[in-house]
């Protein structure tokens, strides 16, 4: 065993060896580059393979490069961190220089770094081992297990810091604006210490990443580390303020047994910087469906936000209104499965199980108790969801749950939170679930009474939405007037009519600014991944970019509005589906890939979740149910656009008509 361990250790130095040396050549001491991830992951993994650092035969070769400030080796199993360890070259702030500064050894950096990671892993080897004594599950001569034994079960992270460079801020930039002076995730931070003879405080970004640790408390740590108090926070990158600095990382690592050493950017693999196409959209929503399938666990009960970093749920089940969400979620991707001639999924799977638990959902909501929220995704769910056959009680949950609905209006046209007679008024994201359910309803049973209270109840919540758009509820009232207004547009009186299309053009107008604040290219600083993404809320000048999962609702309401011929009067569909395609990739980048659990111990209920930013790993289901909805919106408006532009089938042949003779034939075959 040992002497195969020191054979493969000498493949990996040849590897360490080879990996880039056609530019090594070139250069003496390059600058370092993300080839250089890949070596050091070899030679770390060679060194984990032979025992030690210490312990191989053959001693892998220098590595000369410039840029280079620091590594951090972090060695895990099964997702949990059971050794870590860093190394800094002398005077870092030298690759500040823009030649890199003086050439340092990345091997030696490696060496130092990866024996205090391995002495961790051993000190946890024999804590283990003198419980698993105290307990009786190991004889107390066997001796706890050495590096050797449980280096296969060893997945190596790699950081490579390289880029440093100062944070500034205006001396009058507003509090907290140093969180835009960074991209989480993407970015480490280092606070130099005072006296510079010490190194600072330093947060490595994928560390960051695995711990989920919000950006604020990563300026913190920095600051911290240097010495500094709680105060520092808002005078850090300020003139005359604590000096602060970020820097960028090569990221190598091994996620799972299936996966091979790959750089991640962010924690992440980078998808292309283009729009998502059909099959792309297809997929993801197939994906994102399997996920929210995995968190039904019966009788109505869907698990609620799986947060990776502790391997646990909070709260265990979600409450009934994000239940509900994904139930609804469920039942749209079944109908456009069976749109797209798939329906005997549709039913089969996500419909049955979304009717289900809707069902159960209902019967949880006693008399009084109803949630207007919950109340109105049980209903649009049990509008939505294909029936196998049309059973007496579904029909009559609906109309309870209509009823319910309705009794909720007050004398101001308002409606309560709840059932209970002194609840407050509902929020407005609420009005417009509530608004859409009825509109729901309507279309499906053509009661003009729900229709008109669809209609009224559109009207107050858009005259909110004129004057302060509302990122939640613009999804719901698009929806509810694409499935009201056209059915009522004979009944409706001219004030109506007017209402109608007044709130068409500003819905309009609104999707048209939503489009400038989405990100279309590369930003000054930070990755790529934020792609495709709706900025909600503007930073200051040049601050990073963080687009996050609401993103999924922008691209819901859009992708509705452009179908709807009254909202998209006068324009053309394209640049709103650009939109909407880019918005899809963005989508697909929040979603846990197998690369980006590389710290994640149940990939299980991770894989496919979306997170709520890119720096966020928290798994909601609001998330993972809106981001499905939003591609289901987007499959059906392209199917109907595209039904749209087809030419018309030609006409049946009439039987009655006499048969064609040659002489009927153009002479020219036409």
């Amino acid at each position: 065993m040992w002497r195969r361990g020191n054979a493969l250790a000498g493949l990996m130095w040849c590897l360490a060896a080879t990996v880039g040396a056609p530019r090594a050549a070139a250069q003496e001491a390059p600058r370092a580059d993300w080839t250089d991830g890949l070596r050091a992951y070899a030679v770390v993994r060679g060194w984990l393979d032979a025992g030690g650092v210490d312990a191989a035969e053959v001693p892998p070769p220098a590595m000369p490069v410039t840029g280079l400030f620091g590594v951090r080796v972090t060695l895990r199993m099964n997702g949990k961190t059971v050794g870590s360890g860093e190394a800094y070259r002398e005077q870092v702030e030298a690759v500040m220089a823009p030649d890199g500064g003086p050439a340092t050894d990345l091997t030696g950096l490696l060496r130092e770094a990866t024996a205090a990671a391995i002495d961790q892993v051993r000190q946890a080897l024999g804590e283990a081992a003198f419980k698993s004594v105290l307990e009786g599950r190991l004889d107390p001569d066997a001796g706890p297990p050495t590096l050797t034994d449980v280096a296969h079960q060893l997945r190596v992270g790699v950081q490579l810091g390289y880029g440093l460079e100062p944070v500034r801020l205006r001396r009058d930039a507003p509090p907290g604006a140093v969180l835009g002076m960074f991209a989480p995730g993407y970015h480490g931070l280092r606070a130099p210490a005072a006296d510079r003879s010490r190194l600072g405080g330093v947060v490595w970004p994928a560390t960051a990443l695995a711990g989920n640790v919000p950006p604020s408390s990563q300026v913190s740590a920095a600051l911290a580390g240097a010495g500094h108090g709680p105060e520092a926070f808002n005078h850090a990158g300020r003139p005359g303020g604590v000096a602060l600095q970020r820097f960028q990382v090569f990221h190598v690592v091994r996620s799972t047994s299936l996966e091979p050493p790959r750089r991640l950017i962010r924690g992440n693999v980078l998808l292309p910087p283009h729009g998502a196409d059909d099959a792309d959209v297809r997929t993801t929503a197939d994906r994102l469906a399997a996920h929210l399938r995995g968190r039904f666990v019966g009788d109505g009960a869907v698990r609620g936000t799986f947060l990776p970093s502790p391997n646990r749920y909070a709260p265990m089940i979600a409450p009934p209104e994000q239940a509900a969400l994904a139930c609804y979620a469920m039942a749209r991707h079944a109908r456009i499965e069976m749109l797209t001639a798939r329906a005997e999924v549709g039913v089969g799977v996500p419909g049955t199980l979304a009717r289900s638990t809707a069902l159960a959902l209902a019967d949880a909501q006693p008399e009084g108790g109803l949630s207007a929220a919950a109340g109105a995704l049980i209903l649009l769910t049990l509008v939505d969801a294909p029936q196998e056959a049309e059973g007496g009680r579904v029909a009559g949950v609906r109309a309870a749950l209509t009823r319910r609905l309705l009794a909720l209006r007050q004398a101001d046209g308002a409606y309560r939170r709840d059932e209970s007679p002194d609840a407050p008024a509902a929020n407005l994201t609420t009005h417009a679930l509530i608004a859409a359910a009825l509109a729901s309803a309507y279309e499906l049973e053509r009661d003009p009474a729900v229709g008109a209270a669809a209609l009224a109840l559109l009207d107050r919540v858009w005259s909110a939405t004129a004057r302060r758009p509302n990122i939640g509820s613009l999804y719901w009232q698009a929806l509810a007037h694409s499935r009201v207004v056209g059915w009522m547009a004979g009944t409706m009186d001219e004030p109506t009519m007017r209402r109608v299309v007044e709130r068409e053009a500003g819905m309009a107008a609104i999707a048209d600014r939503l489009l400038e604040q989405q990100v279309v290219e590369r930003p000054a600083f930070g990755p790529d991944d934020v792609l495709g993404g709706y900025v909600l809320q503007a930073g200051e000048p040049g601050a990073a970019p963080n687009p996050d999962w609401r993103t999924a609702s922008v691209l819901a309401f859009i992708a509705v509005a452009v179908r709807d011929s009254g909202i998209a009067r006068d324009r053309q569909p394209f640049g709103w589906l650009l939109s909407c395609s880019l918005a899809a990739r963005f989508v697909s980048q929040l979603m846990m890939t197998p690369p980006s659990c590389y710290y994640v111990r149940s990939l299980d209920e991770a894989l496919d979740g979306v997170r709520l930013a890119l720096f966020d790993n928290a798994l909601s289901v609001s998330a993972a149910s809106m981001a499905l909805l939003a591609l289901v919106e987007l499959q059906e408006s392209t199917l109907r656009l595209n039904e749209a532009e087809a030419p018309p089938a030609p006409a049946p042949p009439d039987p009655a008509a006499p048969e064609a003779t040659p002489a009927d034939v153009p002479a020219d075959g036409g």
